[in-house]
């Protein structure tokens, strides 16, 4: 049964060394303010447990890692007082390691039984490679998760510590796809490094990330920490699509992170990340001279999304244009239409005429004239009809508006002005008339009027004339005189500006 935040038991000590660790560490020991609740790793020199704060100020779980205690402290030669100080010093070291691609390190400390422990975030997740494979990244992205994690060991070395140890189970990525260093290298320092005998315990896979030099017990070196990345960049790009003319880059790359002798890899992390980021954006690398040829490839690789990208400018762009010419050649059509509407009207009715025999006489020549322009043809019916309005001739207004209205329907396009304001200028009439079903769809046909006339042209602004007489007449119909007299003004607005906006001489 798991321990309460509130037990009373101490953590458990051991009085004497124990040889077997798993016998020292059980479910429900504590470790300073932590409860060990089950071990999730395993090395010779270390065991790394899930566990929980004991003292119930924090619900977290954390990942806690128990080291072997340095040779000169288990041995009673590193006095007490120079243990506290180091630790103090590790402590101030960890409160450094803040970076987005390194497990944030919450704590450390030295347990009763004289082990150093470190207290890491919980990273969920999978390893590097493991990740590269399940998502079957393409090769972009592999070089991508590789860049995170040199940010991160570039980061330890600029503490000034290496981290000795690096391998795929270190650098675990979450399911967004964001690199975490889980072991800093920490660790090593709060245990006291001490070199292992060369072909020692920990071999197995591991060992493929160990420079030569480690396996003969040098201390861990920035040199150590290329090494390891350029055999993780070797692995990680092992299944990636072909990268074209940059597959003997990367190997050029790989052969310098891992060459034999430290002097001869990659000077800094950061030389190896540039080289990297060439590989990514393909650009020539330092590792490997670059004739024309082959910088001619890298520079057609390179740009091709970019050409790509200009192309499908340009194609926007042709489009664009191609609409905008459109609406242009539209706007000119609309105009001459306009200009032959008035100068039909005015020969025909001339202004200010009452006649009904011209008026009738004009309906006849519109019906029988305009072979071949349909729409022309509806557009003058629709302005007789409003001219018979002032005529008093409601009966036969309606009828030469459904005409009008009925042929524009077939004919003309539904945003063509001339339509929408037959639709208009028909509700206004059947209002006019008396038809008491009327008031709906008049309502919805000078709405589709006013939104779908938009322009600062004459023939707009007496689209939205009529749909505001329109809507006056349906203000009317609800009793409601404020809206009849805004209505009101908004048309003679509008008639005025379609007055302004008509060319002197049209």
């Amino acid at each position: 049964m798991p321990l309460s935040a509130a037990d009373p038991r101490p953590e458990q000590p051991v009085g004497e060394p124990v040889a077997d660790v798993r016998e020292a560490d059980r479910l429900g020991v504590r470790v300073g303010v932590y409860r060990l609740l089950e071990e999730i790793g395993r090395s010779p020199v270390a065991s790394v447990w899930l566990a929980e704060r004991a003292d119930g100020h924090f619900e977290r779980e954390v990942a806690l890692k128990l080291l072997h205690p340095p040779p000169e402290a288990a041995a009673g030669n590193l006095p007490a007082l120079a243990w506290t100080e180091r630790m103090a010093t590790e402590r101030k070291l960890a409160a450094r390691l803040e970076h987005p691609h390194i497990a944030r390190v919450f704590d450390a400390g030295v347990d009763v039984r004289g082990r150093p422990y470190l207290v890491t975030a919980r990273v969920l997740g999978s390893d590097l490679l493991l990740h590269a494979h399940r998502r079957r990244l393409a090769a972009r992205a592999r070089l991508a998760l590789l860049l995170q994690a040199c940010a991160a060991v570039s980061h330890v070395h600029g503490l000034h510590w290496a981290h000795g140890r690096l391998k795929p189970s270190n650098l675990r990525v979450d399911d967004e796809g964001n690199v975490q260093l889980l072991d800093s290298g920490l660790s090593r320092l709060l245990a006291g490094w001490r070199p292992r005998h060369p072909g020692g315990p920990e071999g197995g896979p591991a060992a493929r990330y160990e420079a030569p030099e480690q396996r003969q017990g040098v201390a861990p070196s920035v040199a150590q920490d290329v090494y390891a990345l350029g055999v993780l960049l070797r692995e990680l790009m092992a299944e990636a699509p072909g990268a074209g003319p940059q597959r003997n880059d990367l190997q050029a790359v790989v052969e310098r992170a891992t060459a034999p002798g430290a002097v001869q890899r990659y000077a800094t992390v950061a030389a190896l990340a540039e080289d990297v980021l060439c590989l990514a954006e393909h650009r020539p690398v330092q590792a490997a001279p670059a004739g024309r040829a082959h910088t001619t490839a890298l520079w057609a690789r390179r740009h091709r999304l970019a050409l790509a990208g200009a192309m499908s400018a340009l194609a926007l762009l042709a489009a664009v244009g191609a609409v905008l010419w459109q609406q242009h050649g539209q706007a000119k059509a609309l105009d001459a239409r306009d200009r032959l509407a008035r100068a039909f009207m005015a020969e025909a009715l001339p202004p200010g005429s009452q006649d009904l025999q011209h008026w009738q006489a004009a309906l006849m020549r519109a019906r029988q004239g305009f072979e071949g322009r349909p729409v022309l043809r509806g557009q003058v019916l629709a302005q007789l009809a409003v001219s018979g309005r002032a005529m008093s001739q409601p009966e036969e207004t309606l009828r030469v508006l459904t005409e009008a209205h009925g042929l524009l329907q077939s004919v003309a396009r539904a945003d063509d002005p001339a339509r929408l304001g037959a639709a208009a200028e028909l509700a206004s009439q059947q209002l006019l008339n008396g038809v008491p079903e009327a008031a709906g769809p008049a309502a919805a046909s000078a709405e589709k009027a006013l939104a779908g006339c938009l322009d600062e042209s004459a023939r707009c602004a007496s689209v939205r004339a009529s749909a505001h007489f329109t809507m006056s007449l349906v203000a009317r119909a609800k009793n409601d005189p404020a809206g009849q007299r805004l209505a009101l003004e908004l048309q003679a607005r509008e008639q005025a500006a379609a007055s302004r906006l008509t060319a002197p001489g049209d």
